[in-house]
C-alpha cells in the first residue's frame, strides 16, 4: 500500500511539473508608460513564447524585435478570443486597437530551431 501511494504521488508531482513547464512560455509583463522595456530570451520552433500586457485603447505603442530567426504577432485579447492586428513581423508602431479586457499579447515564434531575441517595447 505504501509503495502504491509513493508511485501515485510521484506521478501527480510529475504531471504538475509538466503543466508548469508547458505554461512557462507565457508571461505577464508590466509596461511603464514612457519607459522603454527590454526583454531578452529565446524561442524555439516547437513552442511559441507569449507576453501579455495591459494597456489602453489608442495608446501609442512601438515594438522592435532584434534577432535573426524570430518574428512576432501583436494581438488584442477579447472576452472569448484574441484578434491579431499584425502579421508576422519584426517591428510595429501605432495606436493600440480596442481590446475588451484591456489586455494585449505579443506572440513570438521561431523560423529556426532556437532563436535568440531582444524585444524593445515602448508604451506612450
Amino acid at each position: 500500500m505504501k509503495k502504491k501511494l509513493t508511485v501515485m504521488f510521484g506521478i501527480m508531482a510529475f504531471a504538475l511539473l509538466l503543466t508548469k513547464f508547458a505554461n512557462a512560455q507565457d508571461k505577464n509583463i508590466k509596461l511603464i508608460e514612457g519607459r522603454k522595456t527590454v526583454i531578452k530570451g529565446e524561442v524555439s520552433d516547437q513552442k511559441d513564447r507569449t507576453y501579455f500586457f495591459k494597456a489602453k485603447e489608442g495608446q501609442n505603442f512601438t515594438i522592435k524585435l532584434i534577432g535573426r530567426d524570430a518574428v512576432f504577432i501583436l494581438a488584442a485579447q477579447h472576452t472569448f478570443d484574441s484578434e491579431n492586428f499584425t502579421e508576422e513581423t519584426k517591428s510595429w508602431s501605432g495606436k493600440l486597437p480596442r481590446a475588451d479586457s484591456g489586455e494585449y499579447a505579443i506572440q513570438l515564434s521561431s523560423n529556426y530551431k532556437v532563436a535568440s531575441y531582444t524585444l524593445e517595447i515602448m508604451l506612450k
